[in-house]
């Protein structure tokens, strides 16, 4: 039987809630305003509904996320490669959150590095880069497996944790901007010491 740590579900969704489901980004308006948005992520991209055509009554998404799951080798002794591309509606520049510069973009896709770069905070030493991975076979109560995933620009023990192995500010792409962040990642237990458990 396959171990908790190793099935490609429980990799995918730990670091997929470390994420979560929104994100909170301080930007500014074209006019350099002070604006407070709450971005939604779209994980699994084909779930996605910005345009709420799922839910007319629903005002349509202006800047969001979605993510997808390039390769998925991590636990496999390989690595994983997380895709995730930021969009941003450009608008007019007197419009509500109009993108006019493609800044806004740019300023979410800064939160998103942030959520995995540095120490955890609040006490916690660990970084943000090295996740628990958790057990979904009950998906309302996930259990930790006290072994985690590293991410880090090749997958390895190397360092640079938490850096993305690449980001690319597309500028345009019909009405948006765009900003696509890849991330690759390996399990612990596949690096070169096999004996080190999160946390430790």
């Amino acid at each position: 039987m396959v171990p908790p740590h190793r099935r490609k579900r429980n990799i995918r969704k730990s670091v997929e809630a470390q994420l979560g489901d929104t994100i909170n980004v301080a930007t500014v308006d074209p006019d350099g305003g002070a604006v407070a948005l709450v971005v939604p992520v779209y994980h699994q991209g084909g779930n996605a509904d910005p345009d709420s055509v799922r839910d007319p009554a629903a005002t349509p998404d202006r800047n969001w996320i979605q993510t997808e799951w390039l390769t998925e080798r991590a636990g496999s002794l390989g690595k994983s490669v997380w895709q995730l591309d930021v969009y941003s509606v450009d608008g007019s520049p007197d419009g509500a959150n109009s993108d006019v510069f493609g800044d806004i973009a740019s300023d979410i896709a800064d939160e998103v590095e942030d959520h995995f770069s540095g120490p955890r905070g609040g006490g916690d030493t660990r970084l943000k880069a090295w996740i628990n991975i958790q057990d979904y076979t009950v998906p309302a109560a996930p259990v930790p497996t006290d072994v985690c995933v590293m991410i880090s620009p090749n997958g390895s023990m190397i360092g640079n944790w938490g850096s993305p192995a690449s980001r690319t500010n597309v500028r345009r792409e019909g009405d948006f901007h765009r900003v696509t962040i890849t991330y690759e990642m390996a399990l612990v237990t596949d690096g070169v010491d096999v004996g080190l458990r999160f946390g430790a």
